[in-house]
């Protein structure tokens, strides 16, 4: 009975650390500050794709003509790949 109460416990004790260890590790990441020249890269990136994305929808949809199209989406690629250098010119985030 002992041995069973002391199984169950090392059990429980395994069990809440195996809970607790994301909850533990992800403060402390979130505790290093930011790289925040890293977060606005990454956001241009994110924002340039995404207008890429909706050019696409608004030309399928007839809203832009061809050439509007292709010019805009040559300036979003540019800002895109603009970026994306940027991003590799940085270093390593930890």
């Amino acid at each position: 009975m002992l041995l069973t109460v002391i199984v169950l416990l090392a059990l429980a004790v395994g069990v809440v650390a195996l809970v607790a260890w994301p909850l533990v590790h992800e403060r402390r990441v979130e505790a290093s500050p930011p790289d925040a020249r890293r977060l606005v890269l990454l956001e241009r990136r994110d924002a340039a794709l995404q207008a890429l994305q909706e050019l696409e929808l608004d030309h399928q949809a007839g809203k832009l003509t061809d050439e509007d199209a292709e010019r805009e989406r040559q300036t979003l690629r540019d800002e895109a790949v603009a970026t994306l250098a940027e991003l590799e010119g940085l270093e390593p985030a930890p």
